[in-house]
């Protein structure tokens, strides 16, 4: 029932893609190597998809960092909607990860991202994915999954060619999509490029030191994502439009009061304080 495949370390994408190709089940799940499942994932899963005869299976899963614990909840699209599916993945109503949810192992069989270790796995692999196959969703409503949050993680490290890399291999996502798709979703993909842009900001990424690109992005984005973008994340955009330096002073100073402010809240109520940002 289990096979142990040893390999050098050629990254996640190659030992997720060697597993994949030597799997021999109707359906894979992922997980990542410091996660855990919540008692009966793995059941619960598979018989929602049975039940519904979905090609992908998704359920809520634990965001946890330090001794905090955040409930994050998933929805699904309606069946066999391509461009839906890929809105929700968009605008964050379904996560980007592949950990934690099942999927018909034929949507991963034919995977081939144009990179040797992308950064992005997890966004290039859903996108192939979505935009390929006019798939069933089906959710389990409850926590399936913990994710755990290092500060070594790849995705949040100071790491300069994860900052790079992360930010332009987006590009290769949206080529992915047909023209109608595209258009179709235009505010959600400059709502994604924004929120891609604002964090390579503030990591103080090589192109946010180009004045002449800071102002281009704003002005092929900002309008069409400003209806989805929350009022913080729009005044990021026009700091690190003109002056990228006080837009990274602004997140400090924003999610610090957003602390402070759950701190009382919670001391007021008796409880212990937790951050829940969603920054």
């Amino acid at each position: 029932r289990i096979r142990l495949i040893a390999q050098e370390n050629s990254g996640t994408y190659k030992a997720r893609r060697r597993g994949i190709r030597e799997s021999i089940g109707d359906v894979i799940l992922n997980m990542d190597s410091d996660d855990y499942l919540e008692e009966h994932a793995v059941s619960l899963l598979v018989r929602k998809m049975a039940e519904t005869d979905a090609d992908l299976v998704v359920g809520d899963y634990y965001r946890i960092k330090g001794n905090t614990r955040e409930l994050i909840k998933n929805k699904v699209p309606g069946p066999h909607d391509t461009a839906e599916a890929l809105r929700f993945m968009l605008t964050e109503k379904l996560s980007v990860h592949l950990w934690g949810r099942l999927y018909k192992s034929q949507l991963l069989q034919d995977i081939q991202l144009p990179l040797e270790r992308p950064f992005t796995e997890d966004v290039l692999t859903n996108f192939w994915i979505l935009s390929r196959h006019p798939l069933r969703f089906a959710k389990v409503d409850r926590p399936i999954y913990n994710y755990i949050i290092h500060d070594t993680n790849l995705s949040y490290a100071g790491n300069r060619e994860a900052v790079e890399g992360f930010f332009k291999e987006f590009a290769l996502a949206e080529g992915m999509l047909d023209e109608r798709t595209a258009r179709a979703l235009e505010p959600e993909l400059a709502l994604y490029r924004s929120r891609d842009w604002i964090v390579y900001c503030r990591r103080k990424g090589d192109l946010s030191r180009d004045s002449s690109f800071r102002k281009a992005f704003f002005k092929r984005n900002y309008a069409r994502a400003k209806p989805l973008l929350p009022w913080y994340l729009k005044m990021e955009m026009i700091l690190f439009k003109w002056v990228p330096g006080l837009g990274r002073q602004w997140f400090p100073l924003l999610k610090g009061a957003k602390q402070l402010r759950e701190r009382l809240r919670f001391r007021s109520s008796g409880f212990r304080a937790q951050d829940h940002s969603s920054f």
